[in-house]
């Protein structure tokens, strides 16, 4: 099934409707995005302020702020890129693909013990 719809050239475009349905779905208020804006403002300031505690806190500052920066990641991606009206396959493809990148970066970081803070060793030569 397909609509055509004019554009501002005034040539008629071909959207299909079977890709997701007619993609009629309430977006978000403005005053929505300013919550989620400050949200993300919040998240920001939190990742600024570990990084000033970072000799109180010592190895749970790279874990927090891969942790508030994969939040943050996934706040855009869900309201800005539209990804809560996506199908239910699209979203569980997504996110599978997402699950898996974390493992692999995290297993990246483990080698190298980054995840946890920890300095390569000085070896005296």
């Amino acid at each position: 099934m397909s609509t055509t719809v004019e554009h501002a050239a005034d040539q008629p475009v071909e959207h299909s409707l079977e890709h997701g349905g007619d993609h009629e779905h309430e977006h978000p208020s403005d005053l929505k995005y300013v919550g989620i804006a400050l949200i993300l403002a919040a998240l920001t300031a939190i990742e600024i302020g570990l990084y000033y505690l970072e000799d109180q806190l010592g190895q749970l500052v790279a874990p927090s702020l891969i942790f508030l920066s994969l939040t943050k990641f996934m706040i855009v991606v869900y309201f800005f890129m539209h990804m809560k009206y996506e199908k239910p396959i699209i979203k569980r493809v997504f996110f599978i693909c997402f699950i898996g990148s974390i493992v692999v970066f995290s297993l990246y970081l483990m080698t190298f013990g980054a995840l946890w803070g920890l300095r390569p060793q000085q070896y005296d030569r």
